[in-house]
């Protein structure tokens, strides 16, 4: 019974079908959606409504799913399918899968979607550089890169334009274009006229999709390059050759945009990027050369979405149902929402005006205010939302100024200007202010009251009062701290008034009272940058743009401000315990932003108040570990240390004896050095005193490339009598006086004395009695007085020092310091800043950062190395170990100082307080300049107790002796110098040696915190 009432079912099926009508919907829920007929499914997309809710709930999700995938691989193979139809498919694919709503190209590819290839079309316009010298290779270049990309499947084709030779060869290929392969062994080189242009006309109606590429030297004009619509054109690539004039390529884009549609991109090598063309293009290509043709779906860069989905309320709609099925699936779907409005910017680029005039352009600007809304909504509960709010609050800004551009040049077409500000006034009108406004009201009531910040006041400038609060930004490792103490300056004074203040009503800062009695603080925070259109309308100045704080932002003042120990108005202290609370994103230690040295203190002090866990608390120390380090080490530099040791150790002056061989050298009559025992010639004398000789010697040594005539104060020196006129020449063979002296020394006491001694007596001899004493040979009557006169002269003698310079290189510090250090943490973490570099490639490839690195380093290491295991030969030498010691306290320093409360003024400012604290006019000193900070958190004012020594040489240029008056550092030395002075020095004089320690110096960078310092010290001085 059963098979016979199948049967029945069965040809009433077909029947209906035969008759245009449908399959009963029992029938089509048992199909297979995969594998049933194309008829079939037609019928079941149908009827998907009723289908689905015939579907048990656990069963929906899956079977939709199916329906949707086989729907777009049918519409990627041109079947037809009613739109009504796709709607209905699409309405409930977004019910269960909203986050997959938006696809991009690899999804389409993963869910077996048929992809197209654009072919590419070459235009080239190079009539005035035929006879360049780059013209063949750049022809070469091009055509290398098109048999690469035509490797890849795509098709190449050239479309040449100019002579008639030129015409020819495309009317004997009945006018089509040429492939790659005839272009390149086809020789098209005209004999004269216009070469190589681009010929729009012949490819307006190309029948398929295709990306051009237009090589230019120039602007190319309309009636040469007939610059008609095209119609399959997708991408323009548009490259200027390296001789080409400057900013050709957005001359083009003007021209070029008429010719295509409003969402083409258009890709610029300019030419100085021509080196980059390979890189440029291919990479394009490979990412966006396939497509899919979807009926009743809309492209926007890589991605591909419903086109009903560009109705504000239905993306509205999606998104609020992301976002309350899970943070995970809200943040999938905003990163393809960001991919789209980046491709909106992207194109904007080219020409706001016509981007501005496309459909698909305003259909995606008008889903802006109303996701800004929507996410505005969750600010507090979602990070997702607080990304994309952040970022299309980031391109209202960017359009609202491009806009206000386009109108001003829209002076003389009216028409233009209505139509922009009609569109502009319907789809972005929108004020964060007004949407803070609202909010609150609808939670609130009306406001209580309007704050007074008391602009009137601010002794700033507006410039300065604009920076401060743009500073509020990045507020986790701010700019200048002196900014942040001027917000402080602001917030401190404010009041509450009844009214607003006299300005613009954009301007104003209204005021809620929450449930509880205290104010609803993070509206006025986010609305504190009104404060700048209030200073200047009190100044009589233009009008800034109004801007508020992104709700993060907000939190993280609020957060400061509890820290900063600073005295609020009530009505602040007592709110701000409403936003000191834990918010993941102010304290998860993996963002970047959250792991500066800066918001780390931060952290650190609010832990009792966030409940920050014991584990949290030691991350935040080991990471201002890292950066003490850090700072430690790029202020490290080899280094060096001398000391003073005699030249002749473990001697005397001179021997005490009275033996003449030790004291005199033997000659004969004709001035030959004799032997002291037997009177033999060793020596023979090398004077000439023979004035035609002296004169001969003198031209020959003209004429030579070596000398022969010695210097003549040389001589004298071992000769004192040597006669005016007489010469000596050189003779490198024969023993000098100095040589036999030594040699009758150590003839004594048969070798017994040692060469130190020797050393040392023959140059008190020569030090003290200027010369080697000679006598005669024989002569015993003198011998005894000259035997005298020396030894009188040597006494009282001191042998002399020198000085012995020891280079310590960075890495033997480092290795000391690993060595001494008590903490292993520190020790490995120092060992990983070291190691990083080299590994730096490898880590990076794995989005290890250098800051985790190290600490993985610091948290790996259980036991500290034995200096002793590392050779350094002169550690025992004077100076060494007190050098490495000294470096060894700075370090400990720098680790103590991330103890320290944090910071809210800059240096030099935290220096004017201290010296207003002194009794005295004097300065800190350099080692107490790094104390400063802390020193001046417990200084009070009333009392003096802290003294500051700070020395003129401190500030002093070792190049000029004078104040410096731009100071600048050298790298990587670290060593500082006036800024023209140490210019002139490297360009004149030292090439690139520092004038201090001789390294190699490869910057020179302006100090400009160390210029604050030396103002405020000067300032202090002429007080």
């Amino acid at each position: 019974m059963a098979r016979r009432m199948k049967q029945m079912l069965a040809a009433t099926a077909r029947n209906m079908v035969d008759s245009d009508a449908f399959i009963p919907v029992l029938l089509l829920s048992e199909l297979d959606v995969v594998s049933c007929s194309q008829i079939q499914f037609l019928e079941i997309i149908a009827n998907i409504d009723e289908l689905c809710n015939s579907k048990i709930a656990e069963e929906r999700a899956k079977y939709i799913e199916q329906i949707y995938h086989r729907m777009l691989q049918l519409l990627s193979k041109k079947v037809i399918i009613s739109s009504d139809h796709i709607n209905h498919v699409v309405n409930q694919y977004v019910m269960y899968h909203p986050s997959m709503t938006i696809l991009t190209l690899d999804d389409l590819k993963h869910m077996g979607i048929e992809m197209e290839r654009r072919s590419v079309i070459i235009h080239f316009d190079m009539s005035g550089s035929m006879n360049v010298a780059g013209f063949a290779p750049l022809v070469h270049t091009i055509t290398n890169l098109c048999t690469k990309i035509q490797s890849q499947g795509v098709q190449i084709h050239v479309s040449l334009f100019g002579g008639s030779v030129q015409e020819n060869v495309h009317r004997d290929l009945n006018n089509r274009l040429l492939t790659l392969d005839e272009f390149i062994k086809g020789n098209y080189r005209p004999q004269g006229g216009t070469a190589f242009c681009p010929s729009f006309e012949r490819t307006k109606d190309f029948p398929n999709a295709y990306d051009a590429i237009i090589i230019s030297d120039g602007e190319f004009t309309d009636n040469i390059s007939q610059l008609t619509f095209q119609n399959q054109c997708k991408t323009v690539f548009f490259i200027a050759p390296p001789w080409s004039p400057k900013n050709v390529e957005q001359k083009h884009a003007k021209s070029i945009s008429s010719c295509v549609h409003t969402n083409v991109p258009y890709i610029g090598v300019a030419s100085e990027q021509y080196s980059q063309l390979d890189t440029i293009i291919e990479g394009y290509l490979h990412e966006n050369h396939s497509f899919a043709h979807l009926t009743g779906y809309t492209s926007v860069g890589h991605y591909v979405l419903p086109s009903n989905l560009l109705a504000p309320t239905v993306m509205t709609k999606i998104f609020v149902t992301c976002i309350n099925q899970d943070e995970s699936i809200a943040s999938f779907f905003t990163k393809k929402l960001l991919g789209l409005f980046r491709y909106l910017e992207e194109t904007a680029k080219l020409n706001f005006q016509r981007c501005l005039q496309s459909i698909e352009f305003q259909s995606l600007m008008s889903l802006i205010t109303p996701l800004v809304k929507t996410s505005y909504g969750h600010l507090e509960t979602s990070a997702a939302c607080q990304q994309l709010y952040g970022y299309l609050s980031k391109i209202l800004s960017t359009f609202t100024t491009e806009k206000q551009k386009l109108i001003s040049q829209l002076i003389n077409d009216e028409k233009a200007k209505i139509e922009i500000n009609k569109f502009w006034d319907n789809a972005m009108s929108f004020s964060e202010r007004d949407l803070i406004i609202a909010d609150n009201e609808k939670k609130y009531g009306p406001p209580v009251g309007y704050l007074n910040l008391r602009v009137d006041s601010l002794t700033c400038t507006a410039e300065m009062l604009s920076e401060a609060l743009q500073n509020l930004k990045v507020l986790y490792a701010p700019v200048d701290l002196d900014l942040l103490s001027l917000i402080f300056d602001l917030l401190c004074s404010c009041k509450i008034n009844e009214k607003p203040l006299p300005g613009p009503e954009s301007s104003n800062i209204p005021i809620w009272r929450k449930s509880d009695g205290t104010i609803e603080l993070l509206s006025i925070i986010r609305l504190l940058p009104l404060c700048l259109q209030q200073f200047q309308y009190s100044r009589h100045i233009p009008l800034d743009n109004p801007w508020t704080l992104q709700p993060v932002a907000a939190i993280r003042l609020a957060w400061v401000m509890d820290v900063s120990g600073r005295t609020f108005s009530d009505f602040f202290t007592g709110a701000l315990p409403s936003l000191v609370v834990p918010t993941k994103l102010l304290t998860d230690l993996n963002l970047d932003e959250n792991r500066t040295a800066f918001w780390m203190k931060i952290l650190r002090e609010l832990a009792p108040k966030l409940n920050l866990p014991s584990e949290t608390l030691q991350t935040i120390h080991q990471i201002l570990s890292v950066h003490a380090l850090t700072g430690f080490l790029l202020r490290l530099t080899d280094g060096s240390v001398s000391y003073e040791k005699p030249v002749y150790e473990n001697v005397e002056p001179f021997i005490d004896t009275d033996e003449p061989k030790a004291w005199c050298v033997y000659i004969d009559e004709k001035n030959n050095r004799v032997n002291a025992s037997t009177g033999k010639v060793i020596a023979p004398s090398t004077l000439i005193t023979n004035p035609a000789e002296v004169a001969k010697f003198y031209a020959r040594n003209l004429v030579m490339h070596g000398s022969l005539v010695r210097p003549r104060y040389l001589s004298v020196l071992e000769n004192p009598s040597l006669p005016e006129g007489a010469i000596e020449l050189y003779n490198t063979s024969t023993k000098k006086d100095v040589d036999i002296l030594r040699d009758q020394l150590m003839e004594l006491n048969h070798g017994s004395i040692s060469a130190d001694q020797i050393n040392a007596h023959i140059y008190t001899i020569r030090d003290r009695y200027k010369s080697i004493p000679i006598v005669q040979w024989r002569q015993t009557n003198r011998l005894t007085d000259k035997i005298n006169e020396v030894r009188a002269a040597c006494e009282g003698a001191v042998l002399p020092n020198e000085t012995v310079v020891i280079n310590i290189s960075r890495s033997v510090v480092i290795d000391y310091l690993v060595a001494h250090c008590n903490d292993p943490f520190i020790a490995g973490a120092l060992r990983g800043s070291i190691e990083y570099s080299r590994v730096a490639k490898e880590q990076s490839s794995e989005g290890i950062s250098k800051l985790d690195y190290v600490i993985e380093c610091g948290q790996k290491s259980v036991t500290v190395p034995s200096y002793e295991t590392m050779r350094f030969n002169h550690f025992d030498k004077p100076g060494v170990h007190e050098y490495l010691e000294k470096l060894q306290k700075k370090l400990v320093r720098a680790l103590q100082s991330i103890t320290n409360p944090p910071q809210f003024s800059s240096l030099s400012t935290l220096l004017k307080q201290l010296q207003s604290t002194t009794g005295n006019d004097e300065v800190l000193g350099l080692n107490d300049l790094e104390a400063i900070p802390e020193q001046a958190a417990t200084t009070k004012s009333s009392v003096n107790t802290l003294k500051a020594v700070l020395d003129k040489e401190f500030f002093t240029c070792p190049i000029t002796l004078d104040i410096m008056e731009n100071p600048a550092t050298t790298t990587p030395c670290g060593h500082m110098f006036d800024m023209d002075a140490i210019t002139a020095y490297l360009k004149t004089v030292g090439g690139h040696a520092c004038p201090i320690c001789r390294t190699n110096v490869t910057n020179v960078s302006p100090n400009h915190a160390f210029k604050n310092v030396i103002e405020a010290w000067l300032a202090q001085q002429t007080e």
